[in-house]
């Protein structure tokens, strides 16, 4: 979109199909300061001065939506019913894209193709098609008005600043446009998308929930996409169809997204509603939009952070998740009032519009530990304003699933669980037992005589033990406790092993 289109579509506003009265810059009301009625009236007139401007200024409105340190919680609420579609591309302009971008080849690259978009959003466009073998793909087709900007290098001249400075200051806040135009460069980057879903498919091979996709790479260039497809399931028909209860399937969602983020390549950090799927064996997409990696370092402090935060520990939480904050006059930072506030994060319902009102919602401490740090000064850099973004998303979508719970932290207290089994695994596995076979059976052959003598102690009267005796069984009492947790292990890896307990295994593992 250039600026001159911004400029005409500035002087007058286009009536958009989901309202009735047309709004204009003459009679866009001013921000009103008060209370949540307030916020909500303002809310919806913005959304709806956006989405009249067309899709850039749609897409930049639903970037707001996940911008909870920003804006009032009515504000991201009312920015997520933006709508992510857009009227599809005629079949004229798919055929004349596709025979560019494949010299004439496109009746033999794909025998079968459906000009009826399966999808029409706000920056691509989505057909079924079939290869020549007769596989099952779906083409993503970048909308013109994105290619050209990339071609042009023009994402600087996407929205109108003066304009949205004039009208929606408030929405100008925290460098929010810098921030969400290099969210829009890395969406438009068919290069980079292809790149990273590589990456979750690769994921995908070890873990058991998560659903990739293969990139065609002979079939993809910087404006067409070309992706495997699978029959799948969005979320109603799942609930529909009684595959998962309402509760079991958003944990589910929040751990697969939480696995990605903390142990996966890289993130979906706005997943929407409509855009998560299930396939037949119940494994989870996404959806991929805005995908960013993380660095092992990060991700390492995020889930200690998460941790910390699960078990009440938050002394350990908030030096974790300063970690991944700035802060422009460290010097001036009062920490001990600092720990104090951190220690004190409660919820006081500024995540009520879109989270519920659940008070002990884990979604709603974490935004409160961010909210603390950012009243000490502190700002998340990029890779944690991208956690907290798809954190967010996340658990808007959950909310909507099952309104009545935590799957979030239903799903870290999963997660963790999974992460010591594992660890459990690795510690004792085959490898691990032929490199120290030796010492194992040295402490085999010991442990029936240092039970018995464990026995026969504690049927001793207490009286009748001397103090050396007493120091020679608390010393012989610390290996019997060493070689017990052993055996605790190796139970754990060998009930872990039986495919009778799968699906109990998590708990059989805490309880060992």
């Amino acid at each position: 979109m250039q600026t001159s289109t911004n400029r005409e579509l500035a002087s007058k506003i286009r009536k958009h199909p989901s309202n009735k009265n047309i709004f204009t810059l003459s009679n866009l009301p001013p921000q009103r300061a008060g209370n949540a009625d307030s916020h909500e009236h303002r809310a919806t007139q913005l959304r709806l001065f956006l989405q009249s401007l067309g899709q850039a200024y749609s897409s930049f409105a639903l970037y707001l939506a996940s911008r909870l340190d920003l804006f009032p919680a009515e504000y991201c609420r009312e920015f997520a019913l933006t709508p992510d579609e857009s009227t599809p591309l005629g079949a004229t302009d798919v055929l004349a894209c596709l025979e560019a971008e494949f010299s004439g080849r496109v009746e033999l690259t794909f025998p079968r193709l459906d000009l009826m978009p399966l999808r029409s959003t706000l920056i691509a466009q989505y057909h079924a098609a079939e290869l020549a073998n007769g596989t099952p793909v779906s083409i993503v087709i970048l909308r013109p008005e994105f290619h050209q900007l990339k071609d042009k290098n023009g994402l600087e001249r996407l929205l109108d600043q003066s304009l949205l400075n004039k009208r929606c200051p408030e929405l100008m806040a925290g460098a929010a446009l810098a921030d969400f135009q290099a969210l829009l460069d890395r969406k438009i980057d068919f290069e980079y998308q292809a790149e990273k879903r590589e990456q979750i498919f690769r994921d995908a091979a070890s873990f058991e929930a998560l659903e990739g996709e293969r990139v065609y790479r002979e079939l993809s260039s910087n404006r067409v996409l070309t992706l495997s497809r699978t029959e799948a399931n969005d979320v109603d028909q799942v609930l529909q169809s009684r595959r998962f209860t309402a509760d079991r399937l958003a944990t589910l969602l929040c751990k697969v997204w939480l696995q990605q983020a903390i142990f996966g390549s890289c993130v979906p950090v706005d997943p929407r509603y409509r855009d998560v799927m299930m396939s037949a064996v119940n494994r989870v997409n996404l959806g991929a939009s805005d995908l960013v990696s993380l660095s092992r370092r990060t991700q390492g402090n995020l889930w200690k952070y998460l941790l910390a935060t699960t078990t009440d520990e938050p002394d350990v939480a908030a030096r974790y998740l300063l970690k991944e904050m700035s802060h422009g006059a460290p010097t001036t930072v009062d920490y001990e009032n600092f720990r104090s506030s951190f220690r004190q994060s409660a919820y006081f319902g500024a995540l009520e519009p879109v989270l519920g009102t659940d008070s002990n919602a884990f979604a709603q401490l974490v935004f409160q530990h961010w909210k603390t740090a950012m009243t000490h000064g502190f700002t998340a850099d990029a890779p944690l304003l991208s956690f907290y973004r798809g954190l967010f998303s996340i658990a808007r979508i959950a909310r909507e699933i099952d309104p009545s719970g935590d799957p979030l932290r239903r799903a870290l207290e999963e997660l963790r669980t999974a992460r010591i089994v594992e660890q459990v695994q690795d510690f004792v596995d085959v490898r691990f037992l032929s490199q120290n076979f030796d010492k194992f059976l040295i402490a085999a052959a010991h442990l029936p005589g240092v039970l018995n003598d464990a026995l026969t102690r504690a049927a001793e009267p207490e009286d009748r033990v001397s103090p050396q005796k007493k120091a020679g069984d608390a010393r012989r009492g610390d290996r019997t406790a060493v070689l017990l947790a052993f055996a605790f292990l190796v139970a754990t890896v060998l009930l872990s092993q039986s495919p009778g307990v799968q699906s109990s295994l998590p708990r059989v593992a805490v309880v060992l």
